[in-house]
């Protein structure tokens, strides 16, 4: 940009915050070269009428912009973890509709899968039961799944597309 223009720029948004008239405080009537007999502060005036009122929506449609983006990105988030809780096994990460295939066989639904064999709470369940029981008394994999819970803090002894 042209170094005129970034000083005229300066000054302009300068000077049409500081004053209370906007710009047309700061400028002086120019001598009159005016043949047409028109009142240089009253286009002066209009001139700086039209430019708060571009400038005000300008930033008013950026503003709102911004809000409605984020609250699209925040209604997006929402709506795919919503489908992924539906629709996905918390515990062995399988698809609903594969799910649905294997217990189609037995008669059984998605539902079935996640109330009877993955219900998050049982596992839930499991880790209080390892916290109360005496650590002297765990089984093999009682132990390995302690140190994989609190010591290592990994989660791998999930049942994984199973």
């Amino acid at each position: 940009m042209n170094s005129i223009f970034k000083l005229f720029l300066a000054t302009f948004f300068y000077h049409h915050l500081e004053f209370d008239d906007g710009i047309e405080a700061y400028l002086k009537p120019s001598p009159a070269n005016n043949k047409d007999n028109v009142n240089p502060i009253n286009l002066r005036y209009i001139y700086d009428l039209l430019f708060a009122l571009i400038l005000k929506v300008m930033i008013i449609q950026l503003v709102s912009g911004t809000i409605i983006d984020n609250f699209a990105a925040l209604r997006a988030k929402e709506e795919r973890f919503n489908f992924d809780k539906d629709n996905i096994c918390c515990i062995c990460g399988q698809k609903r509709d594969e799910i649905e295939k294997i217990y189609d066989k037995y008669g059984k639904t998605y539902k079935d899968h996640i109330d009877e064999d993955h219900d998050p709470f049982n596992y839930i369940f499991y880790i209080f039961y390892l916290l109360k029981k005496d650590k002297n008394e765990y089984t093999g994999m009682e132990s390995f799944i302690y140190n994989m819970v609190f010591k290592v803090k990994d989660i791998t002894w999930f049942p994984e597309n199973k």
